[in-house]
Order: structure tokens, then sequence, then C-alpha cells
């Protein structure tokens, strides 16, 4: 029957809604806009069942997106955003004047969490993320509803131009974009559209929308792959994709022996080219796949008349699976062909560096930022290392240095690394931390680091941290709601990050004729006098544009009662000509518009003045494309110019300009 039915049978109710799964969610809502259950059952059903949604699938790592699973839990959040602005517009009669979106989404995630932490006790660790990704994500959905008023009320405009002689309809397409790219919902259009007396094409918005649920069907269609077959030591076909797998039942499942290992002779177990490059099993191998964030080993795999580059490592379904070309010779085709596998060692010491700064960095993050930081992504490559992490704001300034400092101290105490095998439920009862969207069986290998850190891993790390020598935070940035990213460096890449910073400031202090450290301090003087020079300069363009006014004021003809005034002046900053329009539209006062003109950059400038008491009839932004049309949508030097204004001038009846 499902939880939700056996609660409503249980409990005597006609509704899954009116359960205690949904009541203390509901009632939070009714409080939050002051409204009762009976009046609004169905909008507020819709929100307690879309917040629980978003709690569950946002506490489990799923974030909002653009694309796949992370589009509809935006637009799950979207609609239920959206049932608090119908209750709201209802409340008010549909007399809004301005449709701002408050956010509300958010209030209710602690009450979904009270009500199913006994089930699901996870939900209260993730409560305060889970609520900050849900209020940005109401923020931004604001700000995405306000320009989508903007856009509407633009295809208003176009609509129902003054001399139009009949009122065409909204179309089905431009509703349809309306509330695919800004959120704005078809009813929405409709009252809005109705207040001006226009019809909304709703048939072709329902054409639209049925388009869109194809193209998402067909989007969703899993293709199949193909499973290639080969017999051991058998050459197929160029063409086929690379990292296929080999897929041959007599092969025994490979051996990964390098933890403790860099170089072993093996066997190989399984054997194919595809695209000229080889594919090889091996019986056992110290080459790590790639996995956990860590990148997959290279190096060499060699026999008595024959060398394969090793360029990347894959898991498979027979274990590690070795990718390269031939550098030497060729590979005999027989059975357990013996070989030599040896990895990249320094390429390895420097991922291995970089895997456990990754542990070290996340210990860090929980320390100095809190326990509500968890992994939600990684990369372990040899040159830096990349972490993605549950937060709610860009990390400060003092945040960053407590973090590196912290980090760097851990590496000084040069503690001891650890890494052991237990069951998974005792590896979380001490504490270990497991990573987002990792499957574990029953038995865990953990990796410790003195009293530090504790974390499930399957990776490859150093023995103390001593060996990571250095550690450095070199870049920070948010990549979803809730979600930022941190880019380190260790080891040898932070030493020459440092390196590159010295020499950067050694060339500063050599131009500016100062000692390294007192560069700050002259370019915070360099700057103030950029500050007062931009500002004295200001002056001089008002005064300028002053001057210039004075002189236009009386160049102006009169047309059905209305000032004109069409200019070509010089000018090279669009602020200066803004400067003079204003100046300008302050000392004619009425009944007066103009059109100024200047070169700059080779191309024609325009700028438009409309007196306020016009505005309601003739805008400046219309004046300027009448302008632009009579121009052919550029200029040239300054006889177009003056061509271009005087056939304006010519042309102008300014009520039937626009």
């Amino acid at each position: 029957m499902g939880l939700e039915r056996l609660a409503m049978a249980c409990q005597g109710v006609d509704s899954i809604f009116k359960t205690d799964l949904f009541q203390p969610i509901i009632k939070k809502t009714c409080n939050l806009f002051n409204v009762e259950y009976k009046d609004y059952e169905a909008s507020l059903n819709i929100i307690a069942d879309h917040v629980r949604g978003l709690t569950f699938a946002l506490a489990e790592g799923v974030h909002p997106s653009n694309e796949g699973r992370g589009y509809v839990l935006r637009q799950i959040l979207r609609n239920g955003a959206l049932q608090g602005q119908r209750i709201k517009r209802i409340q008010q009669k549909n007399r809004l004047d301005n449709d701002n979106y408050e956010s509300f989404l958010y209030k209710l995630v602690n009450v979904v969490c009270e009500v199913m932490k006994g089930a699901y006790p996870e939900l209260l660790e993730r409560q305060e993320q889970v609520s900050q990704i849900i209020r940005s994500e109401e923020e931004s959905f604001s700000r995405t509803l306000e320009r989508g008023m903007e856009m509407l009320n633009e295809i208003f405009v176009g609509a129902n131009p003054p001399e139009a002689e009949v009122r065409p309809s909204i179309s089905g397409k431009e509703v349809f974009r309306l509330y695919d790219t800004y959120g704005l919902p078809p009813e929405i259009v409709v009252e809005k559209a109705r207040e001006k007396g226009l019809e909304v094409d709703m048939e072709g918005f329902e054409r639209e929308m049925a388009e869109q649920r194809e193209r998402g069907r067909a989007a969703s269609k899993f293709e199949q792959g193909t499973t290639l077959k080969i017999s051991v030591g058998e050459d197929i076909s160029v063409g086929e994709k690379v990292g296929a797998v080999i897929t041959n039942q007599s092969i025994i499942p490979s051996k990964f022996v390098g933890f403790n290992k860099n170089k072993v002779e093996a066997r190989v177990m399984g054997w194919r080219k595809v695209e000229n490059k080889e594919l090889l099993i091996l019986d056992q191998t110290p080459f790590y796949a790639e996995a956990g964030g860590q990148l997959g080993d290279m190096g060499k795999i060699y026999g008595e008349d024959f060398a394969i580059e090793v360029v990347d490592t894959q898991k498979s379904e027979f274990g590690n699976l070795h990718i390269g070309k031939i550098t030497k010779g060729t590979i005999v085709t027989k059975t357990s062909l013996p070989v030599f596998a040896e990895i990249d060692v320094a390429r390895r010491a420097s991922i291995m560096r970089n895997h456990t700064g990754t542990h070290l960095l996340h210990s860090a993050l929980r320390e100095v930022l809190g326990s509500h930081v968890r992994q939600e992504g990684s990369l372990v490559a040899p040159d830096h290392l990349r972490f993605d992490f549950a937060h709610y704001h860009p990390l400060s300034r003092d945040e960053r240095e407590q973090i590196e400092t912290l980090v760097n101290e851990k590496i000084w105490e040069n503690l001891v690394i650890e890494t052991f095998e237990t069951s998974y439920e005792d590896a979380r009862r001490e504490g270990a931390l497991a990573y987002f969207g990792e499957k574990y069986g029953d038995r865990v290998r953990v990796v410790k680091i003195g009293d530090f850190s504790k974390e499930l891993c399957g990776g490859t790390h150093l023995r103390f941290t001593g060996e990571m020598g250095l550690f450095k935070l070199v870049g920070e940035t948010g990549v979803a709601a809730g979600i930022r990213r941190v880019e380190s460096l260790s080891g040898e890449g932070a030493y020459a990050y440092i390196q590159r910073q010295e020499e950067t400031l050694r060339h500063l202090s050599e131009e500016l004729k100062v000692q390294p450290l007192e560069v700050g301090e002259r370019l915070e003087k360099i700057l103030e006098e950029k500050r007062v020079a931009e500002e004295r300069l200001a002056r001089m363009e008002e005064k300028l544009a002053s001057i210039q006014a004075i002189r236009l004021v009386g160049k102006t003809n009169v047309v059905e009662g209305v000032r004109v005034l069409t200019s070509k002046v010089d000018s090279d900053r669009i602020e200066s000509l803004r400067m003079m329009a204003d100046e300008l539209r302050g000392r004619l006062q009425e009944k007066s518009l103009g059109v100024l003109g200047c070169e700059m950059n080779g191309k024609a400038v325009f700028l438009a003045f409309v007196t306020n008491d016009l505005t309601s009839r003739i805008k400046a932004g219309d004046l300027v494309r009448e302008v632009a049309k009579i121009a052919g949508g550029g200029g040239g030097g300054g006889g177009n110019l003056l061509k271009t204004l005087r056939s304006f001038e010519t042309q102008c009846t300014p009520l039937k300009c626009v």
C-alpha cells in the first residue's frame, strides 16, 4: 500500500495530505501565509509534497541544474514556489502591482526533517545545507521571474502599438518561452493580458508544451551499447570505441597489488586492439584504475620483444584495464604471455600527495566551516587536486587562510597515515567519513591520518603527511546552488606556484621601482591618484558639456508645437554625451526632444532625450531606433552623421515618429 496510504487508513482520514506525515508541513505553510487549509487545499498539498521531495533529493546529493535530474528538481522547486505565488495573488484578489516573489519554501525544510527524522536521521545532518540551497534557488527564481515580467511587458508594447487598428493576441510560442525560460506561469500571462485587452493563444501554448514533452521523452531513452566479445589475444577490427570491456569468460579477474608494489611480473590474460590502442588485462597489476576521483596510473608494460606505453588505466568487469600504445615490436598472440608491468613512480607519488591532501583538506574544511561540509566530488591528478563540497556561501579570505594553515600544520606534524580493512558498520561507528555516491560492501578500506582524519577510501596514499611538503589553496568558486569548489596544489606543484608568484612580484617591484614588500602600498597610491584624476576629468567633462549645451539651446526647430534639436557634437565618451543630454533637457525644460550624434572609434553613436512632459507619448529609445533606421543601422564619418541627423529632423513629426 505504501507508507502514506497505510497512514491514511490507520489515521482514518480521506487523503494522504491529512495524515501526520504532511499536516505539520501544511500547518506551517498556513501560518506563513496566514490562510486556512480549506481555502487553498490544492496549492498547500502541492507545496507540502514538493518541499518534502526537494528535501530528500537535496539531502541525497542531487542539485538543481539545467539538465537531467537537476532540471526536474529545479522545475519541482519552481512549481512549489509558484503555488505560494498563487496563494498570494488570490489573497490580494489579483491586484498585485508588482509580482515580486517572496522566498518561503526554505522555511519548511526544518518541519520535513522533524517529521521524518525517526526513519531518516541523516536529514538532520544536512538540514541547514538543504535549507540554504532551496533559499538560494528561490532567490535566483525571484530574479528570473522579474526578468520574465519585463519580457512580458515588452511583448505587450509590441502587441499593442498606438496606431494598431486590430489588437492581436499573445502567441503560444511567446507564452511557452516565458514559462520555459523565465518560469512565468501561463495564468499570470492571461491575467496581465486581460488587463491590457489582449487575447492569449493558449492552444498554441499547449502545442508547444506537447512538443517539449515529446522532446523530453526522446532524450530520456537509453541507448543500447554494444558488448564486445573476443578470445584471448584475438585482434579485432579498428573502429570500435576505446575503453570497450573485454568480456571473455575465460579471463580470471585481475588482482590489484599496487598499494605495496610499483613493478610486478604478470601474465596477459586478455588483449585487443581498438583504434590503434592496445587494451590489456593482466593476472595482477600495480596500475591503479581511475576511481574515487583519483586518475588512473600511467607507465609501461613490456616483454621480451615488445613494449607498451600505458596512457590510462580504467576499471572493467575483469579488473584493471590497461590502455596504451605499442612503442616497440608487436604482442605475441598466445595465452598467458609473460610481461613486466611498471607504473610511472614519480607521477604516482604526485597523485598520492594530492590524494592525502584531499583528506586533510576535507577535515580542515569541516573544522573551519562546520560539520555540515560534505564531499560532493573530487579530482585527484598529479598536478593538482579539485574538491567539491556542500557549503552555502563563498569562503572569506580569513576562512581560506585558516584552512590552508591548518592543512600545512598537519603536514609539518608529519602524522602517520594508516590503512586497514574493517566492516562498514564498524567504520561508521568509529566516525569514518563515507564519500558521496560511493557504494560500499561489507568490508571497507579505511584511511586514518593521525587523529585528524578518518575516511573510507580505496585510493593510494603517502606513509606520512610530511611527504606532502607543502599545501597551497589556489582557487575557490561556486559550481551549483550550495556547492563550492576549491583547487589546491601540493609538493612540487605548490612550490612552483609560489615561485611564479615571487617572479610576478619581482617584476612589479622593478617596474614600480620599489622593494617587493612595498608593491601593495605603491599600487594603492597609484589607484588613489587615478581616482583623483578621473574625478577631475569628470568635472571638466561636465563643464564642457554645459558649454556645448548652452551653444545648442538656440538651434532648436519647432515641429507641431514641439521643439526639436539635432546636432553632431564632439565627444569621445558616452558618459560626457549623457551629461550633455541631461544639461539640454534641463535647459529646454518642456515640450522638447533631441538627438545628439558623435563619432566614437569610427562608429556613429546617437543619444536621444525627451523632456518629462512628453515621455508619456514619446520615448527616447524609440527616437534612437528611428534614427538608426535612417542611418541604415550604422554610421560613418562626420558627413554621414550630419546627413542622418538632418534627414531625421526633416522627417520628424514628433507625435508620429514612435
